[in-house]
């Protein structure tokens, strides 16, 4: 019995030996069933080790469901044209779908027109395995083969490479793949260059139909450079995963349109966002493109839909930005962002993140920059007063730069409503040495009507600007420090006026007369001088751009002209003093509000028979002022 297993065994390895199908394609585990029409395929080789019953037969018959290229006449060897026998393998399998396997030989494949293979949604898939294997396009004026309706598309271990520079003239449609409306798809150690086009290209086959969509998506451990268009774009996907990939630094510009390296859209015409699509764990060289839904009224409004860009790298030579978006919403966390060549036509409006979206969250990311003027730029593109913009946690290192963030009203007028608010948290600004502005916005007043800043440290030339707008604007900040050397607050007066609410905050610089400025909760202390009352810089004041005077006009009594009579009545004050140890007498303390427009909050000091006296010196009056109404400021942050 031992003898005859012996046997088996021995003619199993001699069949595999020659029908090339050693390697890992004996190691491969099964990655995806199907059985829609009532069939299940099986699609991986079994080690006979693992097979309990040792059954040659059924050892055999899983064989089958991988065919070699070279089995159809391929030489693989660089030299020989493969086209006839690569389209005879390609088609073979397709119709009795089986899978091809390439092994590692390098194939020239010169086809001179597309090849469309559409599966009908009829339960054929394509798979491809190589150990290494390449194929080698010659062309540049034709995209090469194209899936349309698969099952699923599985491809794995093979390189695309294209013809770079040789071949007929430049097409910006010459893309290496195409995978259009497919349910299942996975490409894994596979690389793709030198293509006019892209080098992979992800779609969806009919617009206006969600399930004619791509899905279930995952691309992993796959190499793109020095490709035109893209290395890899990928529009009208519903779902997915891009993963651990590398887009290398090269790029084809002999080609007529040179874009991103990774590029993201969602089907435009359809209005639908992508559902959800994480793009993480990559190193990228040049810029990226993150377009969910499109620039036109729907789906986006409706669902919540987002594209997760998160643990990445990004490096970035040639480009004026590093990520760029044109719609939808957009998660960008946790990665390392660098900008390292400054160019003369580095606009002051395009950043090193250019974003068109209807919400944005960007947070705990490194950006690094070298003398560009604007760190990130951020458009309102929102049908509907409900997108937000948050940034939250991020560390920003630079030489030199213009503005930190510029907000953009949308300047073509398509996009009439405003994010609901801009919320800025907790942001890192230690790394910068020199720098002008933190918030500018530009146009209308920037991209949303309420700004809320929370736990800032700026020490820089300028704080905030807001121009050219003619709506009431917000601006609310919280355990704020923001010390500018020139303007603390800078408004374009030839529109309404911005209201500026602070709480727990050290804030200094000029501010525009004309600008009201209203503490939420203040604290101010004044120390007793020779009767005189001044600021207690030992004290937090709270209070910006007010002369914040306490003058003594008589015994006992001291008048206070940080608010004006109006203001006066939004809040609720009360006074008390602080003694010195040595004291001993008790003071008495009372406010009097004034009888008109003219007149000052005065404080009245009494002893304890009820005596205007003046307190002693080094002895202080602390004034605590509460909002009365703080409906302006209750907005949603979170």
């Amino acid at each position: 019995m031992v003898r005859r297993n012996f046997l088996k065994d021995l003619l199993f390895w001699i069949l595999a030996f020659f029908l090339g199908y050693t390697g890992n394609i004996l190691n491969r585990r099964s990655t995806f069933e199907f059985g829609n029409n009532g069939s299940e395929r099986v699609n991986n080789l079994i080690d006979p080790s693992n097979d309990p019953n040792n059954n040659l037969d059924s050892i055999l018959k899983k064989i089958q469901d991988v065919i070699h290229v070279k089995e159809f006449g391929a030489k693989g060897d660089g030299k020989t044209d493969d086209t006839i026998a690569i389209n005879k393998a390609i088609k073979f399998c397709f119709k009795h779908k089986k899978a091809l396997n390439f092994g590692s030989g390098s194939y020239l494949y010169d086809r001179k027109m597309t090849w469309n293979i559409d599966g009908q949604f009829n339960g054929y898939f394509i798979e491809w395995v190589g150990n290494g294997a390449q194929i080698l396009f010659k062309r540049l004026d034709i995209a090469y083969i194209a899936f349309y309706k698969m099952e699923f598309v599985h491809i794995e271990g093979i390189d695309f490479v294209g013809p770079a520079k040789t071949g007929g003239l430049p097409n910006q449609n010459a893309t290496g793949i195409a995978i259009y409306s497919t349910k299942r798809l996975i490409i894994n150690r596979c690389s793709f260059t030198n293509f006019i086009g892209d080098g992979l290209l992800i779609s969806s086959e009919q617009m206006n139909n969600r399930e004619r969509s791509s899905q279930n998506i995952k691309i992993q451990n796959c190499y793109f450079n020095n490709n035109g268009r893209g290395g890899l774009t990928i529009v009208g996907c519903v779902s997915g995963m891009v993963e651990n990939n590398h887009f290398g630094p090269e790029r084809l510009t002999l080609a007529p349109v040179v874009g991103e390296v990774l590029h993201i859209e969602s089907d435009h015409q359809t209005r639908l966002g992508i559902e959800g699509l994480n793009i993480c764990y990559n190193l990228i060289y040049n810029s990226v493109n993150l377009t969910n839904s499109s620039w036109t009224e729907g789906y986006v409004g409706e669902k919540d839909t987002w594209i997760n860009f998160h643990h990445n790298k990004i490096i970035v030579h040639d480009n004026l930005y590093g990520i760029t978006s044109a719609g939808g919403n957009i998660k960008i966390t946790e990665n390392e962002i660098s900008v390292t060549r400054s160019m003369a036509s580095d606009d002051l409006g395009i950043g090193a993140l250019h974003l068109k979206c209807n919400s944005v969250i960007i947070e705990r990311n490194t950006i690094k920059t070298f003398g560009k003027k604007t760190l990130i730029s951020i458009y309102n593109w929102t049908y509907e007063t409900r997108g937000k913009v948050i940034l939250r946690e991020n560390n920003y290192i630079t030489t030199n730069c213009s503005y930190i963030y510029r907000f953009y009203n949308d300047k073509f007028g398509k996009f009439t409503k405003t994010h609901s608010i801009t919320r800025i948290c907790r942001e890192d600004y230690s790394k910068i040495k020199n720098a002008n502005w933190l918030i500018s916005a530009p146009q209308g007043g920037g991209n949303a009507l309420k700004y809320y800043l929370e736990g800032i440290e700026w020490k820089h030339l300028n704080g905030m600007e807001f121009k050219n707008t003619t709506k009431k604007h917000l601006l609310y900040l919280r355990d704020c420090t923001i010390t500018a050397g020139a303007s603390l607050l800078n408004w374009n007066k030839s529109g309404a006026a911005i209201r500026v609410y602070h709480e727990n905050c050290i804030l200094s610089g000029t501010i525009d007369s004309n600008v009201p400025t209203y503490p939420i909760n203040l604290t101010a202390v004044y120390k007793i001088v020779e009767k005189i009352g001044i600021p207690d810089d030992s004290y937090e004041m709270g209070i910006v751009g007010r002369e914040n005077k306490l003058t003594r006009t008589s015994t006992g009594k001291y008048e206070w002209n940080t608010f004006t009579f109006n203001e006066l009545y939004n809040y609720t004050f009360i006074a008390q003093t602080l003694l010195t140890s040595k004291e001993k007498e008790s003071y008495y303390i009372s406010i009097r509000y004034p009888s008109n427009e003219e007149g000052l909050l005065v404080i009245e000091i009494r002893n304890g028979l009820n005596k205007l006296v003046d307190l002693p010196d080094n002895s202080r009056i602390q004034i605590i002022g509460r909002m009365l109404n703080k409906k302006a400021i209750s907005v949603v942050v979170s």
